[in-house]
């Protein structure tokens, strides 16, 4: 009889299965990632997968989700140690935010995404967070400045963008380019 997965239960395996699911698309891509590789590392039976998961797409946006909040978390805890971010604290945050493996987006190729943006439009829409991570930033500093969040969520996503194409510029000064990009934002934000 296949595994019940009820409240706590439920949220570890979906959580075990964002990681491997994860794990597998940065290793393989995701069409040659199939919800039988899936089922098959976390032990579940396939039709268990559809319980939790409409379609493998859903799945997906899901790991997007996951990933963004866990982000959200660990930028949460430093601010709450902190009575307010410093120009390096920002820029640990920025770096932290552009090099972090886990960023789903960096394994998708054109197809996917727009195979992505077809079946679920709003996972390949990250405005809200990018605007929630610009607004976390700027609630948390103490500046003199008046700082418009679209031009630091703009950054934030060039940065991201940056990254996740980083193949395509001159990748022995890739991580100086990022360091310039994320100096100039700090410049914007602490003057």
């Amino acid at each position: 009889m296949p595994a019940i997965f009820k409240g706590e239960s439920r949220n570890r395996a979906k959580i075990q299965m964002y990681d491997i699911g994860l794990k597998l698309i940065k290793k393989y891509g995701i069409k040659k990632t199939s919800v039988e590789d899936i089922t098959r590392e976390t032990g579940i039976a396939k039709g268990t997968f559809y319980n939790f998961f409409e379609t493998k797409e859903t799945f997906i946006h899901e790991i997007i989700l996951h990933q963004r909040q866990k982000i959200k978390a660990k930028f949460s805890s430093l601010i709450e140690k902190k009575e307010s971010l410093d120009i390096q604290d920002v820029e640990n945050i920025l770096t932290d935010l552009t090099f972090d493996g886990n960023n789903l987006y960096a394994y998708l190729d054109d197809d996917d995404m727009r195979g992505l943006e077809l079946k679920i439009p709003e996972a390949t829409n990250s405005k809200s967070f990018d605007k929630d991570i610009a607004l976390m930033l700027l609630n948390n500093i103490k500046s003199n400045r008046t700082c418009d969040y679209k031009i630091v969520a703009n950054y934030i996503k060039i940065l991201s963008l940056a990254n996740i194409n980083k193949d395509k510029m001159q990748t022995e000064v890739f991580k100086q380019t990022v360091a310039l990009l994320i100096s100039s934002l700090c410049n914007y934000i602490f003057g």
